[in-house]
């Protein structure tokens, strides 16, 4: 056997992009001029993004529940998407204020994601997914905290290489003009 085989899971994606988003939200922050949102107090990767809502306001959950398409590939060696996502819990003031954050809040983590076209140090590609807003109460259930998911595809073109551990058999052959390459 010779070289590292290579292994990429969600664990890794997740990773990268908190990383990411750690570097890249101060900047998108004021480059969106909305420096009232503050800072994110609490980051966590946990199973689903429901999990993050007791955590200190404002939090950010990164979650990978799936791959998202069937891995691609030969073998030894594949490519791979996973399904990421990115969810904020925020807090205002009253219904209205807290809604204006919580899409604010949207805005800033699928810019500061996106911002290179791989995660940084990785050739992990995110593409923008979509966004979903049923993490939000009604206005009867409450009005001061609020929650969204930014959705992304995360692509990996080498997810799993396992050509280094391969122990494939030399074949010899009987006939003597034939040689081994």
């Amino acid at each position: 056997m010779t070289g590292t085989p290579v292994v990429i899971g969600g664990d890794d994606i997740v990773t990268a992009l908190e990383a990411q988003l750690k570097g890249n939200v101060p900047l998108v922050i004021e480059a969106l001029k909305l420096e009232r949102l503050g800072e994110v107090k609490t980051w966590q990767v946990v199973p689903d993004a429901d999990a993050i809502s007791a955590a200190q306001l404002p939090a950010v959950a990164i979650v990978t529940p799936r791959v998202s398409t069937q891995p691609r590939g030969s073998h030894t060696e594949y490519s791979a998407d996973w399904e990421v996502s990115v969810g904020v819990f925020a807090r205002g003031k009253d219904h209205e204020e807290t809604q204006t954050q919580i899409q604010a809040w949207a805005k800033v983590l699928r810019v500061a994601a996106l911002l290179s076209r791989t995660l940084t140090g990785t050739r992990i590609e995110m593409r923008w997914a979509g966004e979903l807003y049923d993490l939000i109460p009604t206005k009867q259930d409450a009005r001061t905290i609020a929650g969204a998911e930014v959705l992304f595809d995360a692509h990996v073109d080498t997810a799993l290489d396992l050509t280094s551990l391969r122990r494939d058999p030399t074949l010899i052959s009987v006939h003597p003009n034939v040689q081994p390459h």
